[in-house]
């Protein structure tokens, strides 16, 4: 019998408590969308962390929240739960001291035949004796799934991390690897500047832009000559035609900062100068139209 471990793990959790920070540490690349808004992953992303004796293959899958307002959430949701039932193991990310009815809900959906993980996470952030006694206390809440490991961490701070991912290696099966050492991710290079794009939109809007917004890449092509070797052209669509105005900003300021912003953190992703061609486009109510969504690309 080989020595190696390989197996899939899926991280869940409510929206913003940190599954994509704590996937990207773990991987050590940027392989899925990081940003204080609502349920930023949409598509599963596959991370692939390999070592001497192991290959973990991670699922960050969306945040799970139970606004059932727009057809969106509803889709996310039903990715998100269809990945925990045949993983190898569950690594469920919450708040160090809290306990939201978020969590209540995920507690009562969550397969009790899967090997779970509790990752308390932003442990950072409780500074004095009170807030490190709520995380005592929020432990209890967990204690009846009987978790392989309940480990407080930071993924922010990179704390406890390794920890982490030697509990994981404990109960991943022996099998050979899959993907090769250097590979971080299956994800396509269009897929991720895709991802990356729409992360940096983000950056500059506010909350309430946020489920209507989808980044669709046109065009990727490389040129033999010239000073940047790769052009992108990609469309930005937005819900409703009074959110353009947003995007674009008094005179194309907004838009301009987005596409320079982008055009580097692209140029540091590839390795190459990129040229961002960006275009900001209406499609009516796509959040609400599950076709639709299949149709941008949130399979």
């Amino acid at each position: 019998m080989s020595d190696f471990k390989r197996g899939y793990v899926a991280i869940i959790g409510r929206p913003n408590v940190g599954k994509s920070t704590l996937l990207n540490k773990i991987v050590g690349d940027s392989v899925s969308i990081v940003s204080k808004k609502r349920q930023s992953t949409r598509n599963k992303v596959v991370g692939i962390c390999t070592r001497q004796n192991y290959q973990i293959i991670f699922l960050d899958t969306p945040g799970l929240d139970f606004n059932k307002k727009f057809a969106l959430n509803r889709r996310l949701n039903k990715l998100a739960l269809a990945e925990v039932v045949s993983v190898d193991l569950i690594i469920w990310v919450t708040e160090a001291n809290k306990f939201t009815d978020g969590d209540k809900f995920i507690k009562r959906l969550l397969p009790r035949n899967v090997p779970l993980i509790i990752a308390l996470n932003k442990v950072d952030l409780s500074k004095n004796l009170y807030e490190k006694k709520k995380i005592f206390e929020n432990s209890s809440n967990f204690m009846s799934l009987k978790p392989n490991a309940l480990i407080p961490v930071s993924a922010k701070k990179n704390f406890q991390l390794n920890q982490l991912v030697n509990e994981v290696v404990k109960v991943i099966p022996f099998q050979e690897k899959i993907f090769e050492d250097d590979i971080k991710t299956n994800r396509s290079k269009t897929f991720r500047v895709s991802e990356l794009i729409r992360e940096i939109v983000m950056r500059y809007i506010g909350e309430e832009l946020h489920y209507s917004l989808s980044v669709k890449i046109d065009k990727m092509e490389e040129r033999s000559m010239g000073r940047t070797p790769l052009d992108i052209f990609a469309t930005i669509y937005v819900g409703k035609k009074t959110h353009r105005p947003i995007l674009l900003g008094s005179r194309g300021v907004k838009i301009s900062k987005i596409s320079e912003a982008a055009r580097r953190e692209l140029t540091q992703l590839l390795g190459v100068k990129v040229q961002l061609n960006l275009w900001v486009k209406v499609k009516k109510n796509w959040v609400k139209d599950t076709n639709l969504l299949l149709g941008m690309g949130i399979d």
